[in-house]
């Protein structure tokens, strides 16, 4: 496998940690799948199963009295459901990809059981990881995902870092409004800029300066 091919396979191996967060999980899938296809290999399939516990009775299937839950019917389950995955494996790496649900399958069968957490990434690595494949493969989704929250405090890492710029430069931001903000003088009613809070909040520096010099003229 050639260094470039296994470096894209690290970037995946970490984005697919926060894809499902992602501003657009659609887009961010749809750039999972376009890389397995095209440098990935399919070895197989696993079923996933997800059950998801009542909320109304808390999984126990009945009330405090007694009584059968009314939603779950006494199950203590509200949501049930068995999904294939399709199995790939790209830069010694591990993918999953859905591919619909399906009934319940035989005893035995299942070979995921819940959902799939990556408890074992750097979830500022992941971040940073999704922008770059973002840039690569969809410069829309790149333009969203960058703009949609400050980046991570480990502003060493290059995406987090433009992120967190873009983020601070934003209109409203209180740093952009720090370094430079857009006034509307009260003497004069027109337009100025005030930078680095230096300077009036309400006079342009024209009507400041003549005002200073009327102050001048007075006798005492």
């Amino acid at each position: 496998m050639k260094p470039w091919t296994k470096f894209l396979a690290w970037l995946l191996w970490h984005a697919n940690a926060v894809m499902g967060s992602s501003v657009d999980r659609f887009a961010a899938y749809a750039i999972k799948e376009r890389i397995l296809r095209r440098w990935g290999r399919l070895v197989g399939e696993d079923i996933q199963h997800i059950k998801r516990e009542c909320y109304s009775c808390d999984g126990s299937g009945y009330y405090y009295a007694g009584e059968d839950c009314w939603l779950c019917g006494g199950t203590g389950i509200y949501d049930e459901k068995w999904i294939r995955l399709e199995r790939w494996e790209f830069g010694g790496h591990i993918f999953h990809r859905p591919i619909g649900n399906m009934w319940p399958p035989m005893n035995g069968m299942v070979t995921v059981e819940g959902r799939i957490y990556h408890t074992d990434r750097n979830d500022a690595a992941s971040n940073d990881a999704l922008l770059w494949l973002a840039l690569l493969f969809d410069r829309r989704f790149f333009s969203q995902q960058l703009t949609r929250a400050r980046g991570h405090r480990e502003l060493w890492r290059p995406m987090l870092a433009l992120q967190a710029l873009v983020f601070e430069l934003r209109p409203r931001s209180r740093f952009r409004q720090f370094v430079i903000a857009r006034r509307n003088c009260i003497m004069c009613h027109r337009d100025f800029w005030r930078l680095f809070n230096r300077g009036s909040h309400h006079q342009c520096a024209a009507c400041s300066a003549q005002h200073l010099a009327v102050d001048d003229e007075l006798p005492f």
